[in-house]
C-alpha cells in the first residue's frame, strides 16, 4: 500500500512506466501503469525526494534529488551515484566539538551526521544505521548529539527509538533502548560529571540519567514542569550543575531550572527576565556565569539564574537571539546570531562586532554555533538551510618601530618606541608583543597605551588583551647597556587569532652602543711677542660626556718658524715638537686636563698655531675638536739718541732744561743783531 506521495513522474517514452516519490520508501517504479510497484531508490542517498527527472534520449539514466542532496543512475535505479560532497544545504541543527580527535560533528534534518575533521571537508559518518533506527530509511531523525568527555570517539545521539551509541566516531552504532526512552525520544544530553559516565538526557516532558556511560538510564521524578526546551549545559567547571530551559507546569511560563547535585533534583532558578528559552550555555571558569537565548534577547547571570540582565548584542534592545557560543580557550570571547546577524563581543558582551549583517545574502537562519577549540578563531555556523558554514577570524595587525639614529652611550639610556596597529576586519584578542633585549640589558623599564608590559629572560613582553580594528598600542621601551656593542632588537607581534598578512608582523632595530663622549679642546696664550722673546700656551681638553673618553689624543702643531722649548700636561705624557702630541690615558665625564706649552724665542711676523683633541670613542660634537691661535712677533723699540758733551752719562731733566733755555737766549740774541744792523 502506497502512503504519502509528494512527487509522480511518467516515462515520456512509455507511459506505463510510472515513478512515485512514497514517504516510507523513497521511490519506487511501476512498469504496468500501477499495478505493482518496486523500489528503486537502493543506495541513492538523497533523503527525502524533491525532484526527479530522466535523460531524454535514455530511460536508464535517472537523476534523483532530495533534500539530502543528489545521486543518479545509469542502470534503471539498480545503483545509484552520489552526485554531492560534504553537508549539504539542509536544515543543520546541531554542533559538537571533540578537540580530541580534531572533529566537529554535525546533524541535519535529512543528511544524517557530518564532521568536520581539522581543516578537511565534511564526511558523514556510516548514516545508514541511523537511517533503520529512524521512523522510516528515508528521512532521518536525530537529536541531541553528544561527544562524550575523555572519549573523543565516542557519540551519542538521539532516535525516534531511544540513543545511538558510537564507539568509533560513528562508523557502527548501537542502539540503546528502553521502555521509557521509546516512549519519549531524546532531544538534548549533556555530561554530568568530567569522566563523562554520569549522563543527563532530556526529553519533551521527561529527563533520564545513566550513571554508567549510557548503558541504562533511568527516570528522574519528581520534577515539575509542563515540558523542557532544547537548552541544556552542565558547567564544565563544575558538571554536577546543571541549567536547562524549561516551561512551568500549568502556565507554560518559560523557566530555568538548576540541578546543584549530577541531574538528582532540580529547582526553579530565582527569575527569569522573559522569553522562550531557545540555547544556553555556562562560562567554563565559573559555574555561575550562564547564557541564555530567548525570542526576547540574550541574557547573562553571574549567580547562578538569580538574576538576570540583557546584552544588548544587536542595534536594538530585545534582539532575538537563536544561538549562543563561547570561546573554550578565552570564555570573554562571546557569539550570538540569529536568522539576521552574527555578532561577536570579546569583552563578556560589553560590546558586539557584527560578522554577518541583516544585507548579507542568503539568509543562514543560524541554529548553532560551534568554536573550535584546536583553532578558536574559526567559527562554525549550523546554517539551517544553507548548511554548515565556516567564518575565519583573521585581522591583519601591523608593528612598527623607531629607535636612536645614532650610537648611545654605554650606561646611557636607550629608548624605544613600538606601535602596534590592528588593521581589521576583526577585533584580535590577546595580543603579544615580545620585543627581544638581550642579556646584558640592565634598567628596563616597559610600557603600553594598551594592556601591560612583563619581562621575559631577557625579552619584555606587552600584552593588549583586545585591540580592536583601527586601534593603535604604543609600547615604549628604554634599557641601558654596560659596554659598547653593536646589536640587533628583533619585535614581533601576535595574537590569539592567525594574521591574515605575516609580512608587517616583525620589526627589528639596529642600535649602537659606544664610548660617546664631548672633547672639548680650547687654548690660551699672547697675541703679541716683541721679537726675540718666548711665548706660553694653555691648552684645555674637557670631556662634557655622558662617557669617559680613553685614548685621548691631543695635537699642537707650531706655526712655521715657532720652536717648541718646553711642554708640561697635567695628566699623560707628550712627545714631539712639531706637532706636539700628548697622550692622555682616560678622562672622565665632566673631566678636564691641561697642556703647557712653552716656544723658543719668536721672531717677526704672525705666527699661527693649530690644536686639535681626540678619543676612541664617538664624539657627539665635532666642531668643537679643534681650534687655532695666533701670535704677533713685534720689532724692538728704537732706544733715543745718546746727549752730546762730556761726561757721556745720561742727562737729567734738568739739565736738558737748562740745555734748552740756553739755546732759546742765544737764538734771541741772534735776532738781536740783526735788528740792530738793519736799524744802523
Amino acid at each position: 500500500m502506497i502512503g504519502y506521495v509528494n512527487l509522480i513522474a511518467i516515462d515520456p517514452d512509455d507511459d506505463s512506466l510510472i515513478y512515485v516519490s512514497e514517504a516510507a520508501t523513497g521511490l519506487i517504479r511501476s512498469s504496468d501503469s500501477g499495478a505493482t510497484w518496486t523500489p528503486i531508490q537502493a543506495n541513492a542517498d538523497t533523503g527525502a525526494i524533491t525532484a526527479f527527472a530522466r535523460r531524454p534520449d535514455s530511460s536508464v539514466h535517472l537523476l534523483l534529488a532530495g533534500r539530502q542532496g543528489a545521486a543518479s543512475t545509469n542502470d534503471a535505479g539498480a545503483h545509484w551515484t552520489s552526485c554531492n560532497t560534504g553537508v549539504l544545504a539542509a536544515l543543520t541543527y546541531e554542533l559538537a566539538a571533540s578537540p580530541a580527535s580534531d572533529r566537529t560533528y554535525t546533524t541535519s534534518t535529512y543528511g544524517g551526521l557530518h564532521f568536520i575533521e581539522g581543516d578537511g571537508a565534511a564526511e558523514p559518518v556510516n548514516n545508514e544505521p541511523l537511517r533503520q533506527f529512524g521512523y522510516n530509511p528515508v528521512n532521518m531523525s536525530t537529536r541531541g548529539l553528544f561527544v562524550q568527555p575523555g572519549q573523543p570517539d565516542h557519540l551519542l545521539v538521539g532516535v525516534p527509538h531511544g540513543i545511538a551509541r558510537s564507539e568509533d566516531g560513528g562508523q557502527t552504532w548501537q542502539l540503546l533502548s528502553s521502555t521509557d526512552l521509546l516512549s519519549h525520544p531524546i532531544i538534548r544530553i549533556a555530561a554530568a560529571s568530567a569522566d563523562g559516565r554520569v549522563l543527563i538526557a532530556v526529553a519533551e516532558r521527561r529527563i533520564f540519567r545513566s550513571i554508567n556511560a549510557g548503558d541504562t538510564w533511568s527516570s528522574i521524578s519528581g520534577v515539575t514542569m509542563e515540558r523542557t526546551s532544547e537548552a541544556l549545559a552542565s558547567a564544565p567547571s563544575q558538571p554536577a550543575t546543571l541549567y536547562l530551559g524549561a516551561y512551568a507546569q500549568g502556565s507554560g511560563v518559560p523557566q530555568v531550572l538548576k540541578s546543584m547535585d549530577a541531574g538528582l533534583t532540580w529547582n526553579v532558578a530565582t527569575s527569569w527576565p522573559s522569553g522562550f528559552i531557545l540555547a544556553l550555555v555556562v562560562d567554563p571558569r565559573d559555574e555561575r556565569v550562564v547564557y541564555v537565548t530567548t525570542n526576547n534577547g540574550l541574557f547573562r547571570s553571574a549567580d547562578a539564574g538569580s538574576s538576570w540582565s540583557e546584552l544588548r548584542w544587536a542595534s536594538s534592545i530585545n534582539e532575538y537571539a537563536s544561538a549562543i557560543a563561547l570561546d573554550p580557550i578565552d570564555p570573554d570571547i562571546l557569539y550570538a546570531a540569529n536568522s539576521a546577524r552574527i555578532a561577536r563581543s570579546v569583552d563578556a558582551g560589553t560590546t558586539w562586532e557584527l560578522l554577518r549583517t541583516p544585507s548579507d545574502f542568503p539568509y543562514w537562519s543560524v541554529r548553532a554555533l560551534s568554536v573550535d577549540a584546536l583553532r578558536p578563531h574559526r567559527l562554525l555556523v549550523a546554517a539551517s538551510g544553507n548548511g554548515l558554514q565556516q567564518i575565519d577570524l583573521e585581522p591583519d595587525l601591523e608593528i612598527t618601530a623607531e629607535g636612536p639614529s645614532g650610537a648611545i652611550g654605554y650606561g646611557r639610556p636607550i629608548a624605544l618606541t613600538y606601535t602596534v596597529r590592528n588593521h581589521g576586519p576583526f577585533d584580535a584578542t590577546q595580543v603579544r608583543t615580545r620585543i627581544g633585549l638581550g642579556s646584558s640589558a640592565a634598567d628596563v623599564t616597559a610600557t603600553t597605551s594598551n594592556g601591560s608590559c612583563a619581562r621575559d629572560g631577557a625579552a619584555v613582553i606587552c600584552t593588549s588583551h583586545v585591540l580592536r580594528v583601527d586601534a593603535v598600542a604604543t609600547i615604549a621601551v628604554t634599557f641601558t647597556e654596560p659596554a659598547a656593542a653593536t646589536f640587533r632588537v628583533p619585535a614581533a607581534v601576535e595574537a590569539a587569532q592567525p594574521d591574515t598578512v605575516n609580512g608587517n608582523n616583525a620589526a627589528d632595530l639596529d642600535v649602537v652602543v659606544a664610548e660617546v663622549t664631548d672633547l672639548v679642546v680650547t687654548a690660551t696664550g699672547p697675541s703679541n711677542v716683541v721679537e726675540g722673546n718666548v711665548a706660553t700656551y694653555t691648552l684645555t681638553v674637557a670631556n662634557t660626556g655622558p662617557n669617559s673618553a680613553t685614548a685621548v689624543r691631543v695635537i699642537f702643531q707650531p706655526a712655521a718658524g715657532v720652536s717648541i722649548a718646553s711642554v708640561t700636561p697635567s695628566t699623560g705624557s707628550c712627545t714631539g715638537t712639531a706637532p706636539v702630541t700628548c697622550s692622555i690615558e682616560s678622562l672622565p665625564a665632566a673631566g678636564s686636563a691641561t697642556v703647557s706649552i712653552e716656544t723658543g724665542a719668536l721672531g717677526l711676523g704672525t705666527f699661527q698655531n693649530t690644536f686639535s683633541v681626540s678619543g676612541d670613542g664617538t664624539d657627539s660634537i665635532s666642531t668643537n675638536n679643534d681650534g687655532s691661535i695666533a701670535t704677533m712677533g713685534t720689532a724692538k723699540p728704537v732706544p733715543p739718541p745718546a746727549p752730546s758733551g762730556g761726561g757721556g752719562g745720561s742727562s737729567s731733566p734738568t739739565a736738558l732744561l737748562a740745555l734748552l733755555a740756553l739755546v732759546l737766549m742765544r737764538e734771541r740774541r741772534v735776532r738781536v743783531r740783526r735788528v740792530t744792523r738793519e736799524r744802523g
